[in-house]
């Protein structure tokens, strides 16, 4: 039952996945980032789903695209894209760290997030696109599909990593997050643990799927994840729920584009 509360917490605190209403103890949050992947399988579910459902019904590429681009938003009721307005636009500012944490703060939404934001959904629309139609005739369209259906999981399992062992954010101006607060009740090394054998099944599979393309993908996903430690170090003094929300919106780009490059590198479509 513990499980089950657990991957219903999770639910319940990042989608719009309904779930029923329980009354959680703290033990049930101690194990939260466990679950957090599992909406990432749902997202996957849903994207391949709609590739197939696109394929019987001969849907164009620009249809296709702009759907599969959006359900992640419909799941999550765009939780993590939040906290992607607010980071771009206190990164956008150049300004003090103290600064920064006022404009993460700060309900408004700047010029800064609206613009990269438009340049994130043309982007991600783009790169659906292109694998849409890099696929038609090819052998290894399932194969490649469910590598991009993997982002998603991939995104939240090194998410949750990040959230138990990244420094949270303390400097001057900083609020405490919830994020610190799930990172305090963590039971750390079990969350470690467990996040580290799904992140190894996961790359087995890619692995397995497409040799290429998963090793592609590990090398970028290590690389985004070195660079959001990186930054949110030299930035803020470490994560904050909004940095976790940059992260995931960011990880799932470049591992979408990874794919469309590796696509035009190997000649899937051909």
């Amino acid at each position: 039952m513990s499980v089950l509360k657990t991957i219903c917490l999770a639910f319940s605190m990042y989608s719009r996945v309904p779930m029923p209403q329980l009354m959680y103890t703290e033990k049930d949050m101690r194990y939260v980032f466990l679950g957090f992947p599992l909406i990432g399988v749902v997202i996957g579910i849903l994207e391949m789903g709609w590739y197939i459902l696109c394929e019987k019904l001969g849907i164009g590429n620009l249809f296709y695209a702009s759907v599969a681009s959006a359900i992640p938003f419909f799941v999550t009721g765009g939780f993590h894209m939040d906290g992607f307005l607010d980071t771009t636009d206190a990164l956008s500012s150049y300004g003090s760290q103290e600064k920064k944490f006022t404009i993460l703060k700060d309900s408004h939404v700047g010029a800064f997030a609206v613009i990269w934001t438009g340049v994130y959904l043309v982007l991600n629309v783009g790169a659906y696109s292109e694998i849409h139609s890099s696929l038609a005739g090819s052998g290894n369209k399932m194969n490649i599909m469910t590598c991009v259906s993997f982002i998603y999981i991939l995104s939240r399992i090194t998410s949750g990593l990040a959230a138990v062992t990244f420094p949270s954010a303390t400097g001057k101006g900083a609020e405490k997050s919830s994020l610190a607060g799930f990172k305090k009740m963590s039971a750390k090394i079990v969350v470690r643990t467990g996040l580290l054998i799904y992140l190894l099944a996961t790359f087995g599979i890619l692995t397995a799927l497409h040799q290429v393309i998963g090793i592609a993908m590990l090398i970028a996903l290590a690389a985004v994840f070195w660079y959001y430690y990186k930054m949110s170090q030299k930035q803020f003094g470490g994560i904050t729920g909004d940095l976790a929300g940059w992260y995931l919106q960011v990880c799932e780009q470049v591992l979408l584009y990874i794919v469309v490059l590796g696509g035009y590198a190997l000649g899937i479509g051909a």
